[in-house]
């Protein structure tokens, strides 16, 4: 499941990207855009890939397969997805300087402080043997597929 939820990231990464290279499709003017349906499919995959990440671990701890392998493993590809979604995210929010949105050049701040946060939060589990994830992530998770089906639905990044 770990493995699935990743595969649908970078399909979402790699869809956003072909279609907007630079991530800059939201604000500007003379670029044709991301086509409807590219937004639906982000959107349900978004959804599928924060699904079965929260699934995997109960899985395992119901069969009784948990492992502290499979725990590098899910932790190791959440780390790596962990820089996709505010870059997918650019495509909707970021701009060209001197347009609304957020400057490219921000980004990798944006990326430093998640990074931050993600190992804070994995720093505490080694501390304490307790993963703790506030239910504010799940709402995050669930307000970015409601921005991707946004712009499915009315259509705002093409132009």
């Amino acid at each position: 499941m770990t493995f699935a939820g990743y595969i649908c990231l970078l399909i979402d990464y790699f869809l956003l990207a072909y279609y907007d290279w630079h991530f800059t499709a939201s604000n500007n003017p003379d670029k044709e855009g991301i086509p409807r349906c590219i937004w639906f499919v982000v959107a349900v995959l978004h959804a599928a890939s924060h699904h079965l990440d929260g699934m995997d671990g109960k899985q395992a701890r119901r069969t009784g397969s948990g492992s502290p392998l499979g725990e590098l493993m899910d932790h190791g590809i959440d780390s790596n997805c962990m820089w996709m979604l505010p870059v997918t995210l650019m495509s909707v929010f970021g701009s060209d300087p001197g347009t609304d949105g957020i400057a490219m050049q921000y980004a990798p701040l944006l990326l430093l402080s998640l990074t931050f946060n993600f190992w804070v939060s994995h720093w505490e589990k080694y501390n304490t043997g307790v993963l703790y994830l506030p239910w504010m992530f799940d709402i995050a998770q669930i307000s970015v597929v409601l921005v991707f089906f946004y712009h499915w639905h009315h259509d705002t990044v093409r132009s």
